[in-house]
């Protein structure tokens, strides 16, 4: 899926965090409560929490219209992003950092190694 700007959508996410400094990860992470950080990483519980941010905060409502409005017979779709869309997305990215560190240290402490 094209955007009005440049790239794609699916490049947009992968770049979401450039830009961001230590200190906003640092944030992210001391921002997080035991409910985000749960016990410890477990795969299917992660799969699910993205599927989550999929439907609801990548393929947006204003998206989804934008989708379904493109002429059936394109093979490309172009969108338009609403303004609070990157920063939205920003956020999300360095929760989910911060989530993937925590998890993984209380994985680590599970495992109660020597």
């Amino acid at each position: 899926m094209r955007l009005t700007t440049q790239g794609n959508l699916h490049a947009l996410w992968d770049q979401a965090l450039r830009g961001s400094s230590p200190e906003q990860l640092t944030a992210a992470f001391e921002r997080l409560d035991a409910r985000q950080v749960g016990q410890g990483f477990t795969p299917g519980t992660w799969l699910m929490e993205s599927r989550e941010f999929l439907h609801e905060d990548v393929y947006t409502r204003p998206v989804k219209v934008q989708i379904a409005e493109t002429a059936a017979d394109s093979d490309r779709v172009t969108v338009t992003l609403e303004e609070e869309y990157r920063p939205r997305m920003q956020a999300i990215s360095l929760q989910r950092i911060a989530q993937s560190a925590a998890r993984l240290a209380q994985t680590l402490k599970a495992m109660d190694l020597p």
